[in-house]
């Protein structure tokens, strides 16, 4: 909530121009859509946790008495700009977009003793190229997670996957209540599980899906 109360302070504020560089809204970020266009969300990643957020935000709202649109604005600059699990707002930095193969990567410097960062380059850089970043810092984020956190989708995005782990007794369970197993065949399959090492799925999204593209650009 300090940026909310910092960002009430207009003019009295002593972070009032870094809390003017923060943009006015954030309609790309599903929280801040209305219901019956967060129903349209497919996957179950950026529907649930959009749902949850939308109703944490208007409780506390309400139990504190403050404006919604205010809040559901503080939350939404912290969580799509801030460092560290949320608890760092690092001004000018946090200004500069993603990139899978960024420019720079932002560091801590423990050796200033006040929690400072800096950015630097990984790359040399060519004339007039965007200073970029991995917002995920190497881990990769797929599009729901870009979209519900940031406000955005990439059609070219080489981590939008899920893994799924699988299992000889339930591939063998599918498989029968596909009719492709027996009954018998899906217990001996069970009985493998000890035996045989869990498989795991990878099942890739070829970009975004065209609903979730729709929404995010309908918001935008």
């Amino acid at each position: 909530r300090r940026l909310f109360h910092e960002k009430s302070l207009a003019d009295e504020s002593a972070w009032k121009a870094y809390v003017n560089l923060i943009p006015a809204d954030f309609h790309g970020m599903p929280v801040t859509w209305p219901r019956t266009l967060r129903d349209r969300l497919v996957f179950d990643l950026p529907r649930g946790a959009t749902a949850l957020c939308a109703e944490a935000l208007a409780a506390e709202a309400r139990e504190h008495d403050l404006s919604l649109p205010g809040l559901t604005w503080a939350y939404c600059a912290v969580a799509s700009r801030a460092f560290e699990r949320a608890s760092r707002l690092l001004p000018v930095i946090d200004s500069c977009n993603h990139g899978f193969e960024p420019l720079a990567k932002v560091s801590g410097t423990a050796s200033s003793g006040c929690g400072g960062a800096q950015l630097e380059a990984t790359r040399p850089g060519a004339a007039g190229e965007e200073v970029t970043f991995d917002y995920s810092g190497g881990r990769g984020l797929s599009n729901d997670e870009l979209l519900v956190n940031y406000g955005f989708v990439l059609d070219e995005n080489p981590f939008d996957f899920v893994d799924v782990p699988s299992s000889p007794a339930r591939l063998g369970a599918a498989l029968m209540l596909a009719g492709i197993l027996s009954e018998e065949g899906a217990a001996e399959m069970e009985g493998l599980e000890q035996a045989v090492a869990a498989p795991q799925w990878r099942i890739w999204r070829t970009g975004a899906g065209s609903e979730l593209r729709a929404d995010a650009r309908s918001a935008g």
